[in-house]
């Protein structure tokens, strides 16, 4: 299956593939607040991006998690942040090797 990521936790990724690389996926709290029917008609390729806009969205992800909501969805970008930040000390790390060899 695909990579997981911070919000994977908060869906079914389905065995339908959407393209190439990305299955679909539908909302936990759909399901729990309607049915599977439901949720299928509305399910999305699982991907962060289109998790967090289905959630911005979904009137259930609301319900079902209050307050926390808008916390959880925008946390999720912590993540690409992180891998970011460790990305560009790795790169300082390599070119710091490379200016001490040519020194």
């Amino acid at each position: 299956m695909s990579r997981c990521h911070r919000l994977t936790s908060y869906i079914e990724v389905l065995p339908q593939m959407e393209n190439k690389y990305n299955h679909l996926a539908i909302f936990l709290a759909c399901i729990k607040f309607n049915d599977r029917v439901y949720a299928i008609g509305h399910q999305f390729t699982n991907t962060k991006k289109c998790c967090k806009s289905h959630f911005e969205k979904c009137k259930f992800f609301k319900e079902k998690y209050g307050e926390y909501a808008l916390a959880i969805v925008y946390e999720s970008d912590s993540e690409t942040t992180l891998q970011n930040q460790s990305n560009q000390n790795q790169k300082r790390k390599h070119n710091s090797k490379l200016l001490f060899f040519f020194l």
